[in-house]
């Protein structure tokens, strides 16, 4: 009785599935970093304007918001270009000014 042909095909993507995750966990890899606990952004442990470069919790309460108005962000608590986007496209859908600052007005907005 011989083997089914795909048997090989699938022992040699199981060996080097099994390799690289090897070599993963030899070079040290390791997961992505939890984002910052959110923060209210009313809280006053956030500041009055909330801008790129920014990292923090209020950053990830900020990422959390604008997904729930469909921004599609991937929550890390780091204001970088895709927030800063998805701050913009946000202002702009509600008709307040658009700067990408996420201050006092946005905040009431969100």
């Amino acid at each position: 009785m011989s083997a089914r042909p795909g048997w090989r095909v699938r022992t040699g993507v199981f060996a080097a599935t099994a390799a690289l995750l090897s070599a993963a966990t030899l070079l040290g890899a390791s997961p992505a970093s939890a984002a910052p606990a959110a923060i209210r952004l009313t809280s006053s442990s956030c500041p009055g304007v909330i801008q790129q470069g920014q990292v923090s919790g209020c950053v990830t309460e900020l990422q959390n918001l604008l997904n729930a108005h469909g921004a599609g962000l991937a929550v890390d608590g780091s204001f970088g270009a895709k927030t800063l986007y998805a701050v913009r496209e946000y202002q702009s859908s509600v008709a307040i000014a658009v700067d990408g600052e996420v201050g006092p007005q946005t905040k009431a907005k969100l």
